[in-house]
């Protein structure tokens, strides 16, 4: 049995998709990123795969972070979700304050500072 983890990367932008992917197996470790371009993307990753840790952009054109988020929330068992949001921390957290194991991480971000909220 491995203790690699998983990590699902949703980010419609290819640029953070890649800074991020290549930056959290630096700063992780042993893991393995999963990616998706959008939250209906990650939702039929999430239905096949085990996650350990959902790293999502809030907006995204196509199944925002917010329906991807509801999802989890209604059908799966608890997974630490980094939502990355050029909102105001505060406002998005307050939103989504009936969720469980949520972290904000004010974009732009560096891989850094989302894989230390990933590993908290």
């Amino acid at each position: 049995m491995s203790n690699r983890r998983t990590v699902l990367l949703v980010d419609d932008d290819p640029g953070t998709r890649h800074m991020l992917q290549y930056g959290l197996k630096k700063a992780m470790g042993a893991i393995e990123v999963v990616v998706a371009n959008s939250g209906r993307e990650a939702i039929g990753l999430l239905e096949h795969r085990a996650i350990d840790v959902v790293v999502t952009d809030l907006a995204m054109p196509v199944g925002d972070a917010f329906s991807l988020i509801a999802y989890m929330n209604n059908s799966r068992s608890p997974i630490p979700v980094i939502a990355l949001s050029v909102l105001d921390s505060e406002a998005v957290a307050k939103r989504l304050a009936s969720l469980w194991s949520l972290r904000v991480v004010q974009k732009p971000a560096s891989y850094q500072e989302v894989a230390a909220a990933a590993t908290e």
